[in-house]
């Protein structure tokens, strides 16, 4: 589902109203955080809206945790769909899924874009989807589903290398990598804007 932001916007002082165009209003959002602190004002800014042909939505990342082998079978398009036992949730307001390669690696190494994402049980994900898995052992992949009656495939769309891969301890304060995955606001966008990608092609 989209969260819809239907200009103008108003907003109520002690004793009048103010009614801002959207532009103006989409300022006064951000500049609101120099009254919150610097930490406010970053998620302010950084959740920022994208548009559609009709709508205003918030648009946010999910950081994901992948074994390399599997980043680079998904960057190299061997692979097509991600699977994971829990829903990544209004997947419509994702921008975009940022790989994130575990020990031993532990570096930012590209991104992709979610297309449709199917549930199912292990046994009906891996007859429709096992050979665009990437894993060709249907052992490993009903052992990875081991007392899961519900598994979740996501279309990778439009995936993106980074030419150097990115540590993100070395940008974000406190940063930790999630077990799984987790929503993250614009801080990565700020890394990938300063880091060179290269879109990834069937033939790479």
């Amino acid at each position: 589902m989209r969260t819809s932001l239907s200009p103008p916007r108003q907003y109520f002082f002690s004793n009048f109203t103010l009614i801002l165009p959207i532009q103006f209003a989409t300022r006064f959002y951000e500049m609101r955080g120099f009254l919150q602190g610097p930490h406010k004002l970053f998620s302010n800014w950084t959740n920022r809206r994208t548009r559609d042909s009709k709508s205003w939505v918030i648009s946010m990342n999910v950081l994901l945790s992948i074994k390399l082998k599997c980043a680079e079978e998904t960057l190299s398009t061997r692979k097509t769909y991600e699977f994971r036992k829990t829903a990544i949730k209004k997947a419509d307001s994702v921008e975009k899924v940022i790989l994130y390669a575990s020990s031993p690696v532990q570096q930012i190494v590209g991104s992709f874009e979610i297309g449709q994402i199917i549930s199912g049980s292990p046994e009906q994900l891996w007859e429709q989807y096992g050979a665009e898995s990437g894993i060709d052992d249907r052992e490993d992949f009903m052992s990875y589903y081991s007392g899961k009656q519900q598994g979740y495939a996501i279309e990778i769309k439009d995936p993106k290398r980074l030419q150097t891969k990115i540590d993100p301890t070395r940008h974000i304060d406190g940063f930790s990598p999630p077990v799984s995955f987790k929503y993250v606001n614009g801080e990565f966008d700020l890394l990938f804007e300063k880091h060179s990608v290269e879109s990834v092609t069937a033939s790479d």
